[in-house]
């Protein structure tokens, strides 16, 4: 002690390198907390662009179909409708 020394030195170096080494496993918690987040979200984008992809997608387009298929059954309705009358008009001026 006379010599100025300083007995504590020691024991507060081991608690600053304990804390350092805490603050290290912190942050790489953090890290691997945010890596995991992150994974998760773009697995949940993925997953949700191919359920859209293969079921979603298929279904609409069968029920664009149907709906021109219904319109084109209209048409022909209606253009059936429009013969019975040129067959009356055609039968008339014979």
């Amino acid at each position: 002690m006379a010599s100025g020394g300083d007995l504590t030195a020691p024991a507060r170096s081991a608690l600053k390198s304990a804390g350092l080494l805490t603050e290290a496993i912190v942050d790489g918690t953090k890290l691997i907390r945010h890596a995991i987040v992150r994974a998760l979200e773009i697995a949940t984008s993925t997953a949700r662009r191919w359920s859209e992809f293969d079921y979603i997608a298929p279904r609409e387009r069968k029920m664009d179909v149907r709906q021109a298929v219904y319109d084109l059954t209209q048409q022909v309705g209606e253009t059936h409708a429009h013969l019975w009358t040129i067959n009356e008009t055609v039968s008339e001026t014979r």
